[in-house]
């Protein structure tokens, strides 16, 4: 989404790097003319005591054998890497959105106009009265290194994009709008659906984790803050976007007493709460914590992509 790269040859693989925080995860495919992207590799590394580079340099290391010279490279930024705000559409002509955005969003950021490097995506549904769109902004040093840094492999970065948008390729075209909750380093972020479209997106910074409650915590309503943040977002989408009810939440958490943990949130919401699965292309590799789905949901769009090259081609 936030750089574009000139296309080389690439080899039989494509790569998609998630860059969390403290998580570098690499996500080999191999080209296939099937619907579904073949994972062959799905690892990571603690970013706490290396650099980004390092961290490149040890993969390339470790798959030397799988000829990775020349494949191309899609870097999704986890939230904490970026930082996205909604601000009203800039009046200028649709080519010049991006660029303009830098000088639009002020104080809103904590970095300077020269430091940043800016682009934007628009929900599927605005508020009435309301033209926004939501401003995603990096830094542009950080960008300039990592890329560099890729290229220093012998890879081909041809994409930069975002967990909140990628996401959304993991979510059907039903005709019911869904809520999907998944965990961030501190908090969560809350999803919206609809028609495989994002709808909404808010992270709930606040909260504390649910991840250590026991079964009598649960029961006892600790789970009533999470309930009551995942509530205003489905008033929201349905007062102030003025749709359908959401009838569904999907929870991509780890918990070992998940099922008290959706029992409890149905009890509180009256919605349908449900676990979120891995989809069948994904599950020989991955990791079942759901901290691999930016990855995942990037592999799915980059393999979509490859296709439509070759048939336009």
């Amino acid at each position: 989404m936030l750089i574009g790269a000139s296309r080389a040859r690439s080899g039989n693989y494509r790569i998609i790097l998630q860059l969390g925080v403290k998580q570098l995860r690499l996500m080999v495919l191999r080209h296939t003319e099937a619907d579904l992207p073949e994972v062959v590799v799905n690892d990571s590394t603690d970013l706490s005591s290396s650099s980004f580079a390092d961290a490149l340099q040890q993969f390339s290391e470790t798959y030397s054998k799988l000829d990775l010279k020349k494949a191309e490279v899609t870097l999704v930024l986890g939230l904490t890497r970026y930082q996205s705000v909604t601000v009203d559409r800039p009046d200028v002509p649709a080519q010049d959105i991006a660029a303009s955005l830098a000088f639009q969003l002020g104080e809103l950021v904590d970095l300077a106009p020269e430091e940043m490097v800016t682009d934007y995506y628009e929900l599927a549904y605005q508020a009435s009265g309301q033209d926004k769109v939501v401003a995603v902004v990096a830094n542009k040093a950080e960008l300039k290194q990592w890329t560099h840094d890729i290229v220093a492999c012998g890879w081909v970065p041809v994409k930069i994009s975002v967990s909140e948008i990628e996401l959304a390729t993991l979510h059907s075209q039903a005709e019911r709008a869904e809520l999907c909750l998944y965990p961030l380093p501190r908090g969560y972020l809350a999803q919206i659906y609809h028609r495989g479209k994002l709808c909404f997106t808010r992270a709930l910074s606040g909260l504390q984790s649910i991840q250590h409650y026991s079964k009598e915590e649960i029961k006892l309503g600790a789970l009533e803050p999470l309930a009551t943040e995942l509530q205003r977002s489905m008033d929201y989408y349905e007062s102030q976007l003025r749709q359908a009810p959401v009838k569904t939440i999907k929870l991509a958490l780890q918990h070992s007493l998940l099922d008290e943990v959706t029992q409890s949130l149905t009890e509180l919401l009256a919605v349908d709460v449900q676990r979120y699965h891995y989809e069948d292309w994904m599950s020989e590799l991955c990791e079942g914590d759901f901290s691999d789905l930016d990855a995942f949901a990037a592999a799915k769009v980059a393999h979509e992509d490859s296709t439509q090259a070759k048939e336009s081609s």
